[in-house]
């Protein structure tokens, strides 16, 4: 369920302001909001909580954490996915700051930090069954993904919870609240277009989380200021499975398993004219497209030879021929280039098809 435009506009508001509770100097010193001390309830860690008990980055961020998802909740009233979706969110940009952080994922930094913090695991006001693990845990997939590619969500949320921001103090100065808002549409045709944008995916979920956040912010902009109109953002098209595992092969079994290709010996444009004209050759029901298929003569090498002759006589033996030529054509398009994962995704392409 979407937010009200009220509630989104002052949750991030929220969301801006808890960012600037701590932050790390150029030096590397660690430094707290004197206004904002109130973070260090949340360092529980076995003993009794106190201030300037922690005085570790990631520690202050898992303090900051749990108090960020106590406040949405108790103020907002957000829904458990949301509020999971809003905390992560915020989690992944506060960790990219500190360099060198080496968490390969979310998960890594919450089973060190936060799962071992015993205000995590207090009970939600007035839900005694309800704690925040659970709602986290509920939503495992956004700790799980890869931080390489939920860090792409990064700027796009700060440029969001600055904006909202700029609406309760600075939104006169169009030209700049535009030039941000700019750089929003921006960052979003990027994720919009990546591989990983596929429906009812983690990634998805949050693609459509900041899209309708976007949309928002536009509308109270306008409503304040109608001479300063935000660009519109495109319609979100997610792929759907079966073109993610053509267009972004990153498991397999056997040998490369788990492996990303960064760059392809050939183009999936190429990959997808070979399936564009097998297609136009082979239909259910139909021995032959006709006039309409323009490598038929070329399938017929590979139908059985009968009488001399090699042709084929049904769809089983159609289709056969087919998959020969396609595992060609695939291996055709690398001329002697490809490396072995690439070599072992011919005959993914051709069992998709098939």
């Amino acid at each position: 369920m979407e937010e009200s435009s009220d509630n989104l506009k002052d949750l991030y508001y929220e969301i801006y302001t808890i960012n600037n509770y701590f932050w790390e100097d150029n030096n590397g010193k660690l430094n707290v909001n004197p206004k904002c001390t109130s973070i260090h309830n949340y360092c529980y860690y076995g003993d009794t909580p106190g201030k300037d008990k922690c005085n570790d980055y990631f520690q202050l961020t898992n303090c900051s954490f749990i108090y960020l998802l106590k406040t949405l909740k108790e103020k907002y009233k957000l829904e458990d996915d949301k509020l999971a979706e809003y905390a992560i969110l915020w989690l992944n940009y506060n960790l990219n700051i500190k360099p060198n952080n080496n968490f390969t994922n979310l998960n890594e930094f919450y089973t060190k930090y936060i799962v071992n913090n015993e205000c995590y695991n207090d009970k939600i006001k007035d839900d005694d069954k309800m704690t925040y693990k659970n709602i986290i845990d509920a939503n495992k997939d956004l700790t799980n993904m890869n931080i390489k590619e939920i860090s792409k969500f990064d700027r796009p949320f700060s440029i969001l919870f600055y904006l909202y921001y700029a609406y309760h103090h600075d939104s006169s100065d169009c030209a700049k609240n535009l030039g941000h808002a700019n750089s929003f549409v921006s960052e979003f045709k990027n994720l919009n277009d990546d591989p990983n944008n596929i429906e009812n995916s983690s990634y998805n979920k949050l693609l459509s989380t900041l899209s309708n956040d976007y949309n928002n912010l536009k509308n109270i902009f306008y409503d304040k200021n109608d001479s300063c109109s935000f660009p519109s953002l495109p319609k979100i098209e997610p792929k759907n499975s079966a073109q993610n595992i053509v267009l972004n092969p990153g498991q397999n079994s056997g040998k490369g398993s788990g492996q990303i290709m960064e760059q392809s010996s050939y183009s999936i444009e190429d990959v997808y004219e070979a399936f564009k004209k097998i297609d136009d050759c082979i239909q259910i029901g139909m021995i032959s497209t006709g006039g309409s298929c323009s490598i038929d003569d070329v399938l017929n090498d590979y139908c059985p030879e009968k009488n001399g002759e090699r042709q084929c006589e049904g769809i089983c033996e159609k289709m056969g021929a087919g998959f020969i030529w396609l595992l060609i054509t695939f291996e055709n398009l690398c001329k002697g280039k490809c490396s072995d994962n690439e070599n072992e995704k011919y005959a993914e392409y051709a069992i998709l098809w098939l």
